[in-house]
């Protein structure tokens, strides 16, 4: 999640702050309205509001609605810090990323003018031995020999030490690169190992599902395989057909544009969970799960005995992890 969505999701929360003052507003009026009602009640009657209704009463709901804002301010304020601290981190990433780009070219500059410098001394040491070919004709054929052998070891001696330069610096070089490519990878399973291509069977019993078990691929296992840290997930569940999520538990109703799978559910996860801001890191795991309203509510059309179902978790690789599986009826 980068800046720009973390800063909308703290407008929502704005938007849910505001929310909660209108609704506030209208008990106010219906407190007010309740209190006008028990006049004319005590006036019927020939008594008045106090003797009717105490006022302690009308005190102490008063109080509660007080409480009930401070609340609601105190939430808006935590999730306003989350929102910062999760900028903050997406800031740093940015740094260190800019850091070791700088760290690679300074390296690469720096061998490059290394191995330009023994290429010229390699040369000169060239020119050196021919003129001191060209000038040992006059001498005697024993020094000349010498001369060539000096020269011959000089350059062996150049080249090997070029050599092991080179083999240094690509080492160096891989060492750095295989950091820079080092990528997040999710992988999804179940109780009973991956959940890519499993076919799994849900007994209709009695009336609507009750207890866990009767949504099969419940609980969720989700690993981090990588060698770096993932953004926040997202997970969806595609289907084939509508099932009976209304969006009161963890799961809701999403868009959908896909022919094969035109039903999809999306995860709500509570609004301070890891999983919603910072992510996983390598080799961590978690669960994910429904409440006791999905698993009542996981129920589709009981003409169809198949229902095809596709898993995506998002978490900032190049493609997201999918699952592709099948729910029979259980005979």
């Amino acid at each position: 999640m980068d800046g720009r969505s973390k800063v909308s999701k703290f407008i929502s929360c704005g938007q849910f702050y505001r929310a909660g003052g209108l609704a506030q507003t209208k008990r106010s009026t219906g407190a007010t309205s309740l209190g006008n009602s028990w006049h004319e009640k005590g006036a019927k009657s020939g008594r008045s509001l106090f003797e009717t209704h105490p006022r302690s009463a009308m005190i102490s709901a008063m109080s509660t609605e007080k409480s009930s804002e401070d609340r609601l301010r105190q939430r808006v304020i935590q999730e306003a810090g989350l929102v910062a601290k999760a900028v903050q981190l997406d800031e740093a990433e940015r740094r260190v990323r800019e850091l070791e780009v700088r760290i690679f070219t300074s390296h690469t500059q720096t061998m490059t003018w290394i191995l330009t410098a023994i290429s010229a001394v390699m040369g000169l040491a060239a020119v050196i031995v021919t003129i001191l070919a060209y000038l040992s004709k006059s001498e005697t054929g024993q020094e000349l020999k010498d001369i060539r052998q000096q020269a011959d070891r000089e350059t062996d001696r150049l080249e090997r030490r070029f050599d092991q330069m080179k083999a240094d610096f690509q080492q160096q070089f891989s060492a750095f690169a295989g950091d820079a490519l080092k990528r997040p990878r999710v992988e999804i399973s179940i109780s009973g190992g991956p959940l890519n291509n499993q076919v799994l069977h849900m007994k209709r019993g009695q009336g609507p599902p009750l207890y866990q078990g009767q949504v099969p691929f419940f609980p969720l296992f989700l690993k981090n395989a990588g060698q770096k840290r993932t953004d926040p997930l997202s997970i969806y569940l595609c289907c084939s057909q509508r099932l009976g999520w209304s969006g009161n538990g963890m799961w809701m109703p999403d868009m959908s544009n896909d022919p094969e799978y035109p039903y999809r559910y999306r995860c709500q996860y509570p609004k301070l969970s890891p999983l919603s801001t910072v992510g996983l890191s390598p080799g961590e795991s978690t669960t994910v799960d429904g409440d006791w309203t999905d698993y009542r509510e996981f129920n589709w059309d009981v003409s169809t005995n198949t229902l095809w179902c596709r898993l995506q978790v998002f978490y900032g690789g190049e493609s997201p992890s999918e699952a592709r599986f099948q729910v029979k009826n259980a005979p």
